[in-house]
């Protein structure tokens, strides 16, 4: 039986981009319960510090592709698909937190007029 051994360097990879975004999906949670506690500054800067890890994560990716335009190969592998995937979820998540951050700050703010 042929042993498939994923290249280390796609390992440090993929495991930055799963921590990074990994990251900003925790600290949405927190967002999400700031909203929740009508606690919008927190709320607002917790957000901010999501998109940092994000951008981080999207650092990464964007130095493989543009590697991969320059004719280096990364081996691709079910855990740099899962990094991917990752990053894509949180990017989701960060657009549709926004969006209820809005939405709650328009209703706190008819329901305390």
């Amino acid at each position: 039986m042929e042993e498939n051994i994923i290249d280390t360097n796609t390992v440090k990879i993929a495991a930055q981009v799963i921590i990074f975004a990994g990251n900003a999906r925790v600290i949405l949670n927190e967002v999400v319960t700031a909203i929740e506690n009508n606690d919008f500054i927190k709320a607002e800067a917790l957000i901010k510090k999501a998109e940092n890890e994000i951008t981080k994560a999207h650092e990464i990716q964007t130095d493989v592709i543009q590697a991969e335009a320059r004719g280096d190969k990364l081996e691709m592998s079910l855990l740099l698909t899962h990094a991917q995937d990752t990053l894509m979820s949180a990017n989701t998540e960060i657009r549709m937190t926004y969006h209820i951050l809005r939405l709650y700050k328009k209703l706190h703010e008819a329901i305390t007029r």
